[in-house]
């Protein structure tokens, strides 16, 4: 018999099936790539929990390589639980035991409201100043642990095991590309029936709303929704007023003939935000002791339901992590790597701001690249993956989830990631034949005519200035920053949010006493500094860990 469980859970759904009457928790949108019913999955999904429990992670995990979807999944049967997260972990599940038996949530922090705060790991803690997320299935918590992307997590009698039923990684089998007008044909099949699977396991959507951007990923969601005939469709974009990312999206909004929508931001907005307690609960709900809570479009969300041009219904569409998939993150620099150790520390270059080579989270590191089984060529990747894409970028979708709305993935059905995954190295480094895709028919003829941000944005480097900033101590740029109150210029204007909270990032901080000595030298040359000096992101994670601190 199970021991006693502690479910604290919120917007899940439930049903029970089975002759076992094992418990089904999910939220999310799971589309099945075969036709039948949610409830016929669901039951065939338990049926090997009832006739064999010791083998039922292997055939869960032959269950959920055949469907898609952003969905996190817990089941309770009488001898386990299993949670289990899609492929790029949108809904986060948080595990552990205490004294009276397994608790399991999906919120840290009211889980902590009401039953106490949870000790610190330092060791975790730094991995989380130091990257920006918490690495594997840890938290910045004691003996609190998180579901990964593609993860099985069977827990039975205080024991834990994992399994991945996915890991990015590329295919035995790749893919020929002859020409890239029959890459772009594949490539457009391939994503024309998964927006339409997409369309179709939503049937009860009032409107679909994309974040669109100046960029390529958004512009490929509106791009196939068009196609397919779907016209309930809002953009939105936000910043300073004129900026080129948001003049783009307009452009492209009204080639299609969408409603389309412009939020400022404002210092004073961020401000107003603060006062009314709102980003103060935001924290706490997507932060859970493992990310960075994503802030880019919060205030615009915000605004639109405020405004009421979103409303009860609608679900959102970005386009996250689409860049990563088709090889932005693939450079050449991976492809030179020809063992452990370069591969390790050009993950560390890429991913880290770590202080010390011998520290607790290189070891990590380590361990990550040990369990992963990757090659030298594409650990970076796994990693980046595993990690940042997965508890940063698709974390992301807290910020709807917040505010009451759904969110779809598009471009991470199985169908569609393994097909990027059979593309050779070659052709998928750096984005290479994506970009030559998107002009020989994944576009159509009005948007491919549209520049995209950036493309044209060419900075001349001052070799001189480069070196400037090498060679001066970090003291005299502070110095030099306080006087000239020089402000980090964003499109987005996300400079802005902690703008008017504090003179000095010190202040945000204190009592610096609090915070661990491993922690301190990754802050210490930014203290005086205005708060809008420093990367934003920075600042949020060392406002989650700051109220941390003060429970």
């Amino acid at each position: 018999m199970q021991a006693k469980i502690k479910l604290c859970l919120e917007g899940y759904r439930t049903i029970i099936v089975g002759k076992n009457r094992c418990e089904i928790y999910f939220k999310g949108s799971i589309v099945l790539e075969k036709d039948s019913s949610f409830l016929d999955w669901a039951a065939s999904l338990v049926r090997p929990i009832n006739e064999d429990e010791e083998r039922s992670p292997e055939r869960l995990s032959h269950s959920l390589k055949e469907i898609s979807g952003t969905f996190s999944l817990i089941i309770r049967s009488e001898d386990a639980v299993y949670l289990a997260a899609d492929i790029i972990r949108c809904y986060p599940v948080f595990y552990g035991f205490e004294e009276s038996g397994l608790f399991i949530t999906d919120n840290l922090d009211r889980f902590q409201n009401v039953n106490g705060s949870l000790p610190i790991d330092n060791s975790r803690l730094e991995e989380y100043i130091s990257s920006g997320y918490v690495y594997s299935n840890g938290t910045i918590f004691k003996n609190a642990f998180a579901t990964q992307a593609g993860e099985i997590v069977t827990i039975r009698d205080r024991k834990i095991r994992s399994i991945r039923y996915f890991q990015f990684k590329p295919s035995s089998k790749q893919l020929l590309c002859h020409s890239i007008t029959d890459f772009s044909k594949s490539l457009d099949k391939v994503l024309l029936s998964d927006f339409r699977k997409l369309v179709d396991s939503n049937p009860g959507v009032n409107r679909w709303i994309v974040p669109l951007s100046g960029g390529h990923d958004s512009r490929i969601i509106v791009n196939y929704l068009y196609r397919l005939g779907i016209r309930n469709v809002i953009c939105y974009s936000y910043g300073v007023p004129g900026n080129e990312q948001s003049m783009l999206s307009k452009r492209v909004a009204d080639a299609l003939g969408y409603e389309w929508h412009f939020i400022e931001y404002t210092e004073q907005k961020w401000h107003d935000l603060h006062e009314a307690g709102i980003i103060e609960d935001f924290l706490g709900f997507a932060f859970n002791g493992v990310s960075i809570p994503h802030l880019q479009d919060f205030l615009a969300v915000f605004e639109l339901k405020k405004n009421e041009i979103i409303k009860p219904g609608d679900v959102f569409l970005p386009g996250h992590a689409f860049d990563f998939l088709v090889g932005s993150n693939l450079e050449p620099e991976d492809i030179k790597c020809k063992s452990r150790a370069m591969s390790i520390r050009r993950t560390l270059k890429m991913h880290t701001k770590i202080k010390r080579l011998s520290g607790s989270p290189v070891k990590a590191i380590e361990m990550i690249y040990e369990s992963a089984g990757c090659d030298y060529v594409h650990f970076q990747e796994y990693f980046n993956w595993q990690e940042k894409r997965a508890k940063f970028l698709a974390n992301a979708c807290k910020g709807y989830d917040f505010f009451g709305f759904e969110a779809r993935l598009p471009f991470w059905f199985q169908d569609i990631v393994d097909f990027w995954l059979s593309v050779p190295d070659e052709f998928r480094m750096e984005r290479k034949i994506f970009l030559e895709a998107e002009y020989h028919g994944i576009l159509m003829e009005s948007l491919a005519s549209i520049p995209f941000y950036g493309k044209d944005d060419r900075v001349i480097r001052n070799k001189n200035v480069d070196l400037l900033k090498k060679i001066i101590p970090n003291f005299v740029k502070t110095l030099i920053l306080r006087v000239t109150g020089h402000k980090t210029k964003y499109n987005a204007g996300l400079n802005q949010i902690y703008a008017r909270e504090t003179s000095t990032v010190r202040g945000f901080l204190e009592p610096l006493e609090d915070f661990p000595e491993n922690v301190r030298p990754y802050f210490k040359d930014f203290l005086e500094r205005y708060p809008f000096q420093i990367d934003y992101h920075f600042m949020t994670s060392l406002y989650c860990v700051r109220r941390q601190l003060n429970k």
